[in-house]
């Protein structure tokens, strides 16, 4: 990180040219992942500008994770309810994932260590994925309301877990697609196919809670997908879909 030509969470470089005159650049880029490539150029003050506006909607939200991190450590200590427990440790995953992501956690965090840089995206997608299934094994009662769905829970836990330790071994191209698609995979079956057979065949009131929950945290983060894999452009929309559903 620390051989950038400006310490950014992003790729930024300096360019001077003069006046009424036309320049060529040539760039060269290569990833063993995918790549979403939006290319500006922009006054320094035009960019200080929209930096710092960038930079406080995100820590706005790190803050607002950081904040129900510790309120639900509270209620746990409290309640001593497992859901609790298993939530905390989805949303300590998901806000590893998320400044992962955005660039921030290599800034800050491990500017010096470029592989575990690109370990933790797939490492933390898998851990919040299955954290989240464990969660909502406890939330929707599913060892008392479907003995089915818990079992297939308990097993897309695993495969999740095995997913995301499959980061410290595989290539970043194996292993985030071995995540994201498992962590696609699971939100289908939990979202998808779980949820309303709870809801209208159960009459499950944490069910229809959920569903409205994940509706919001979904549409967000497939159009964050989507910019991920070029389909739609990239915009403040696009790139922090995940922070705008979790939110």
């Amino acid at each position: 990180f620390r051989s950038r030509p400006l310490m950014h969470r992003t790729f930024l470089f300096p360019l001077q040219t003069a006046a009424k005159t036309t320049d060529v650049y040539y760039m060269r880029f290569q990833t063993s992942s995918s790549m979403n490539l939006v290319l500006s150029a922009v006054d320094p003050d035009t960019f200080r500008v929209e930096n710092d506006h960038e930079a406080a909607l995100l820590w706005m939200y790190y803050g607002i994770m950081i904040l129900m991190i510790f309120y639900n450590c509270f209620v746990f200590a409290v309640m001593r309810s497992p859901s609790y427990f298993y939530f905390i440790v989805h949303a300590v995953f998901l806000l590893i994932f998320t400044t992962g992501t955005s660039g921030i956690a290599y800034r800050y965090f491990w500017p010096d260590y470029p592989w575990w840089a690109n370990v933790a995206i797939p490492f933390s997608l898998g851990l919040l994925a299955a954290a989240l299934l464990q969660f909502g094994r406890y939330f929707l009662k599913l060892p008392r309301m479907t003995p089915f769905f818990n079992r297939v829970y308990l097993l897309l836990i695993a495969l999740n877990i095995l997913a995301g330790l499959s980061g410290l071994v595989l290539e970043y191209r194996y292993s985030i697609v071995a995540t994201a698609g498992l962590a696609a995979g699971s939100v289908f079956v939990g979202a998808g196919v779980c949820l309303p057979y709870l809801a209208i065949f159960k009459g499950s009131r944490e069910a229809r809670i959920a569903i409205l929950a994940f509706l919001i945290f979904l549409g967000f983060t497939f159009l964050n997908i989507l910019s991920v894999f070029g389909i739609l452009p990239s915009s403040r929309l696009t790139e922090f879909g995940y922070q705008f559903g979790s939110a």
